[in-house]
Order: structure tokens, then C-alpha cells, then sequence
């Protein structure tokens, strides 16, 4: 769950680890929940999130995400190394096979966090100028 108070450098070395252990994560936004302890909580950004979406397809490619962020800003330095239409894939939702329900955790009116077909994928370059240094 990203937004749960971990910053750009703890996101990074979570996701390296997940992937140094052989193993795989699907990201999901945190959450606000009314009637809970975190109901006050904010969600994370949109930028961020996305940030955290290409940083997982990235390890999840064997790419160096070193040389693509700068994890003090927060942006990218560099686009990673592949098609821009195979880099947008990096915002759909990730998870159990045929995972098709991203109003689950988020509200139908604003742009999706978890993008469920690739028809609905936003334009990947706007994307990526919105987080590039």
C-alpha cells in the first residue's frame, strides 16, 4: 500500500527488496476509510503514486532505477528504456489475474489510480513530463 507515511527512498528499497527476493508486488493507494483510525489520513498523490508505478514496473523489468530518479526531488531524471506504449502499462492495475475493479478503493469521479484496461490508460508522455526533474 503506498501512502502510508514511506517516502520516495523507503518505497525504492522495499520494492528492490521484493524483487532481490524473487518475488513480485502489485501497488495499491492508500485508502482512506471513514469509521477508521487512518479515516483522517490522506491519500497519496497522484504524482507520487504514479512515481511508485514506474519505479515497480522498472525493477520489475531488471531496470536500474538508480539512474532514472532522483529520489531527493522526486522525479525522474530519465524515461526508462522501452516503448512508450509498453511504459504505460507500468499504470494498470497489477495484482490477481483479470483484476477489473478499480473503483474498490477509489471514487468513480477523479482519475483512476489503477487504471483497469489498457483503453482507459492516459497518455504516457503527459504522464511523464508531469514527473520528470
Amino acid at each position: 500500500i503506498v501512502g502510508l507515511g514511506e517516502d520516495l527512498r523507503d518505497l525504492v528499497s522495499t520494492l528492490k527488496r521484493v524483487y532481490s527476493l524473487g518475488a513480485r508486488a502489485s501497488l495499491f493507494a492508500f485508502t482512506p476509510i471513514r469509521g477508521t483510525p487512518m479515516e483522517g489520513r490522506p491519500r497519496p498523490s497522484m504524482r507520487y503514486y504514479r512515481l511508485a508505478q514506474l519505479v515497480n514496473y522498472a525493477l520489475s523489468r531488471g531496470l536500474d532505477v538508480d539512474e532514472l530518479l532522483d529520489t531527493e526531488r522526486g522525479c525522474l531524471r530519465s524515461v526508462p528504456a522501452v516503448g512508450s506504449g509498453e511504459l504505460a502499462r507500468a499504470l494498470l492495475t497489477a495484482g490477481c489475474p483479470g483484476c477489473n475493479r478499480p473503483y474498490y478503493t477509489e471514487s468513480p469521479g477523479g482519475e483512476l489510480y489503477n487504471v483497469p484496461s489498457e483503453g482507459l490508460l492516459p497518455d504516457i508522455r503527459e504522464v511523464l513530463r508531469g514527473l520528470s526533474c
